[in-house]
């Protein structure tokens, strides 16, 4: 009876891919330290993040999952340098995020994280190549150079016959292709992907995973997914759970 509940257990961790015992040993890409986010309401706070703390090392390819409203945006945004805790610290490369002002922090999301949106965030006046070399504008890139860079990170996605094409001209699994070109394109450390394949169809959902998963294996670029799918949770190396704002 003991061994078959040790079994039942062992194979429903492994389902999970939730293993605590073996988190990733430093030195850390990104550190939250006992990290709590809270939002005024009124004469109220609402907490969103309350003392998480995770370690993401290089290359990796891992996901955020909980329900809606359970903190995964907020953990992505507090991850990515858009946003500051109330309370706790990142760290991106071993260095505390709190001690940059913002235009320190602008050249680091600049050169070194990659964002793709839920709702692709794209410019709908300028083409597939004019979207993705929109964030080179921010680094010193010659006009040559950004548009070869940009005509290159198409390739790399597939979208190589659909350089003059605007958004409204693409399906959604081609503008989330572009999306991930526009985020590629620097050569980032980190692409945060907040639901990248919520509006798409299981199929070119499938293809857009693997697509990541090209190039974190290939790129070594690390990922981190923040997802309810249970395709994508599937899909990643290893999750870690969020429910109202606190570590499962």
């Amino acid at each position: 009876m003991f061994y078959t509940q040790v079994t039942v257990l062992a194979i429903r961790v492994r389902s999970y891919k939730i293993v605590y015992m073996n988190k990733p040993s430093g030195p850390f890409l990104l550190e939250a330290r006992n990290v709590s986010k809270r939002y005024p309401l009124g004469d109220l706070e609402v907490s969103a993040l309350n003392g998480i703390t995770l370690n993401v090392s290089q290359g990796e390819f891992m996901a955020l999952a909980g329900p809606s409203g359970s903190g995964k945006t907020t953990l992505l945004n507090l991850l990515g340098c858009i946003d500051q805790p109330s309370s706790g610290e990142i760290f991106f490369d071993s260095e505390p995020v709190a001690t940059k002002d913002e235009k320190a922090l602008s050249i680091l999301r600049a050169k070194k994280v990659g964002f793709i949106f839920q709702t692709f965030n794209l410019i709908p006046v300028l083409n597939a190549v004019e979207n993705v070399e929109y964030p080179l504008l921010l680094l010193d890139c010659s006009a040559k150079e950004r548009r070869q860079r940009a005509e290159q990170a198409l390739r790399e996605v597939g979208m190589e016959k659909f350089f003059r094409n605007r958004p409204n001209q693409l399906s959604g699994g081609q503008r989330q292709r572009l999306a991930i070109a526009r985020a590629m394109v620097k050569t980032p450390r980190v692409i945060l992907a907040d639901e990248p394949t919520a509006n798409l169809d299981r199929k070119t959902g499938g293809e857009i995973l693997e697509l990541m998963e090209h190039l974190n294996i290939n790129a070594g670029v690390t990922f981190i997914l923040s997802s309810h799918d249970l395709a994508v949770l599937d899909r990643v190396k290893r999750v870690f759970r969020l429910q109202d704002g606190e570590a499962v």
